[in-house]
């Protein structure tokens, strides 16, 4: 059962800014000189130091730069509608699949890279001109709704940068203590009520002072209790179980709804792939009957619907599970014609089909 909302999507920046302000005693930065040089916020009177990196800009247009080169290759596999990055790489050789995977993900997380580079530079200068030893220096990354920018993808990246080396060997971006990463387009199940993720990520600089951690765990908690939600920490949840919460708009397309009502009740689940493959082309030939040129029928509008919505359901399982439409190209032709043998309608109502999918004619 996919994870679903409706309603006005509440944009995360300007309430966390405005709970900082509220709750924490901030103070804006953003007057006193270049910004580009100077965390957002100060806090608790100059004991915490905050930056905030809105993720603002879809990484799709990044993601296409890799995948579309590989859709010119005669062997890349075809889908219908959209398929996620995870379906499309599961029935790929596992060497391009590990090539991919790999350039998917580091496109997507390039705004993340640049979002920690540039607070630990403003977070480095901060200190310098404070001289502040006794401060904590907080990253936020806050995801206005792209799904791409899971939880799991946002630990990796975060680990991976903080690590980072110079050529030197000193740690690169050792300036930040902690970064913390809010979204609400993401969530996982706890005894079936929806929780969003809260990822807290210490950094080296922190290991060695514990009280920055119970400063870090007092705004998160106030956070929480500013949005009037508990904050539990629930152990038996793994970043990786966070998925993306699909948003459910006023009106749709009626595609789009035959597509989400599949996700629903996903009904050709414990199908075989052979199964799927007869099944659509039971459909594709009955369609014919109503997309094909003066047909020797007339199917009621009411059996149009319903033979899309099922083409729909059809299409959207073969996503799901990643399956190429190319898997059965091979005896294509043999498998239409033996549907079409097996359909209770007259001898030339069957030639018809035959003649549309170019087929021999059957005396």
């Amino acid at each position: 059962m996919p994870l679903e909302r409706q309603g006005h999507i509440r944009r995360v920046t300007p309430r966390f800014e405005r709970f900082l302000e509220e709750e924490m005693g901030a103070v804006s930065l953003d007057n006193d000189g270049d910004s580009e040089e100077r965390p957002d916020y100060v806090c608790l009177r100059g004991l915490l130091a905050v930056e905030i990196k809105s993720l603002e800009e879809s990484a799709d247009e990044r993601i296409e730069n890799v995948i579309g080169p590989e859709r010119q290759k005669e062997d890349w596999p075809i889908f219908y509608g959209r398929v996620g990055s995870d379906a499309l790489l599961k029935n790929l050789p596992e060497a391009d699949r590990e090539r991919l995977s790999k350039a998917l993900t580091e496109r997507a997380i390039r705004a993340i890279r640049r979002s920690i580079a540039k607070a630990n530079n403003q977070l480095k200068q901060h200190t310098m001109r404070t001289g502040g030893r006794n401060i904590v220096r907080l990253l936020m990354i806050i995801n206005e709704d792209f799904p791409e920018y899971s939880p799991k993808l946002v630990q990796y990246a975060v680990w991976k940068e903080i690590r980072r080396q110079t050529e030197g060997g000193q740690v690169r971006n050792r300036d930040i203590d902690c970064v913390v990463y809010i979204s609400e387009r993401h969530a996982a199940l706890i005894e079936n009520q929806q929780v969003v993720p809260l990822l807290s990520l210490h950094c080296p600089p922190m290991f060695n002072h514990p009280w920055k951690a119970r400063l870090i765990e007092l705004l998160l908690n106030r956070w929480a209790a500013w949005n009037d939600v508990p904050r539990e920490h629930a152990p038996e949840i793994n970043v990786g179980d966070f998925e993306s919460v699909d948003h459910i708009p006023d009106c749709m397309p009626r595609h789009e709804a035959w597509r989400r009502y599949y996700r629903r009740n996903r009904y050709m689940a414990d199908w075989t792939a052979e199964q799927l493959r007869d099944h659509l082309d039971g459909l594709i030939v009955r369609q014919q009957l109503f997309l094909g040129r003066n047909p020797p029928l007339t199917v009621p509008q009411e059996l149009k619907m319903k033979s899309w919505a099922a083409f729909t359901h059809t299409i959207e399982e073969y996503n799901l599970r990643g399956l190429p439409m190319n898997t059965f190209q091979e005896d294509a032709r043999l498998r239409l014609d033996s549907v079409i043998a097996r359909l209770e309608y007259p001898k030339e109502v069957k030639n018809w089909l035959r003649n549309q999918f170019g087929l021999d004619m059957h005396v």
